[in-house]
């Protein structure tokens, strides 16, 4: 006749955490298994991925060369010379323009559409068009026709 074993509570209370804690761990691992995607939903979010960084990528190329069109413009503004050829008459492009007091008003250049304003850069430029430089503004105010010269 076989041996009876006989187990006593607290052996028995052990068995049952220890089964709790061994069913815990694998109904955990059984959610992470069921929270993954499938391989239908993994391609699909692959293919978005890659969508999203060939947008981002297209984003970037475009915004580095609106950049450097942008240095390019300012870089033709500062290199004008605001003035036709000399064959032409070398007569100015630039057109003053008055603005309320206390501005000095400023000359625009039409033929690379800059803004010609005396003084220092002020702090809170509103003038994205504007190249602060007095002695620039001054010459080129000075060669300005003036209103007998263009109606007469």
């Amino acid at each position: 006749m076989p041996e009876e074993k006989s187990l006593s509570i607290e052996t028995v209370k052990e068995m049952m955490r220890e089964m709790q804690a061994q069913n815990a761990e694998m109904l955990k691992e059984v959610i992470q298994e069921l929270k993954k995607p499938t391989v239908l939903e993994q391609k699909e979010i692959d293919a978005e991925v890659a969508r999203l960084r060939a947008a981002n990528e297209e984003r970037k190329t475009n915004s580095q060369g609106i950049l450097q069109q942008m240095r390019d413009v300012r870089f033709q503004r500062t290199v004008c010379s605001h003035k036709h050829a000399a064959a032409e008459g070398g007569h100015s492009h630039g057109v003053f323009v008055m603005e309320k007091a206390p501005s000095p008003g400023y000359i625009h250049c039409q033929k690379c559409h800059v803004n010609i304003r005396p003084g220092p850069v002020p702090s809170g430029n509103t003038d994205p068009l504007g190249l602060y430089d007095t002695g620039l503004f001054n010459r080129i105010f000075q060669e300005l026709p003036t209103a007998n010269e263009m109606f007469s």
